[in-house]
């Protein structure tokens, strides 16, 4: 009924149990004959949406970030599986929430399962995706006019709103890679400042940030670094 309905994502929102017993709530949200409901119709969009990421050929062949995803067998053979889990992350945020299985897995892991998929920010989903068209954000060689090679760190990159930064430029790239790393780090920390302020992401995704920073900035993970293609173009591979 409408009134199930509400009274489930209410509780997801307010961080409440329902007051409906588990059958009742399981048919309120995923369980309804009736795909044309709301909620039905987003969670079958975010489901085959992932799954022709993870699966189609001509989806990987069109965007490379995706060449390695795959799927858990138990997703491909119960799609309910999936819904269930979606609806145990679900949070209540001020802006659209998309599936992300970066950033449990520190980056080592393409693949949509259980244990690395949850719910994140669309922004935050950006921040963790190794999409080569951030290179804007990346170390910059750049000439000298006496044909000498400086490594810039733009004063764009990593930087909150209203925030103004100098360019960082190094004549040795790992100096500037270090610095590079280093702002990518505080401004992953300045986030998770500002997001427990706002109070609606959950500890444990907001914990992993900052796990992510540690590793950032020690060079375990990479984030908006150049690929070897455009390093062998820099000259220094």
């Amino acid at each position: 009924s409408r009134e199930d309905l509400i009274e489930t994502l209410q509780a997801k929102m307010e961080h409440r149990e329902s007051q409906l017993d588990e059958d009742k709530k399981r048919h309120a949200i995923v369980g309804c004959v009736k795909y044309d409901t709301p909620i039905n119709k987003a969670l079958r969009s975010r489901y085959y949406g992932m799954r022709s990421r993870a699966t189609n050929p001509k989806v990987k062949s069109r965007y490379p970030n995706y060449k390695d995803a795959t799927i858990a067998d138990e997703w491909i053979e119960d799609p309910q599986k999936f819904y269930d889990h979606i609806l145990s992350c679900q949070y209540s945020y001020p802006g659209k929430l998309c599936i992300d299985k970066d950033l449990l897995s520190f980056g080592e892991s393409k693949r949509y399962a259980p244990e690395n998929v949850t719910l994140l920010p669309v922004y935050l989903n950006n921040i963790f995706t190794s999409d080569t068209s951030r290179l804007g954000f990346c170390i910059q060689a750049k000439v000298r006019d006496d044909g000498s090679v400086r490594y810039v760190v733009p004063q764009t990159a990593y930087s909150m709103r209203g925030e103004k930064f100098d360019d960082l430029s190094f004549d040795r790239y790992i100096d500037a890679l270090i610095a590079g790393r280093k702002r990518k780090a505080e401004y992953l920390r300045k986030i998770v400042k500002a997001e427990r302020k706002a109070g609606y992401i959950p500890s444990y995704i907001l914990d992993a940030i900052l796990k992510w920073a540690d590793r950032c900035e020690l060079g375990l993970v990479k984030m908006w670094e150049p690929s070897e293609e455009i390093l062998k173009e820099m000259g220094l591979l």
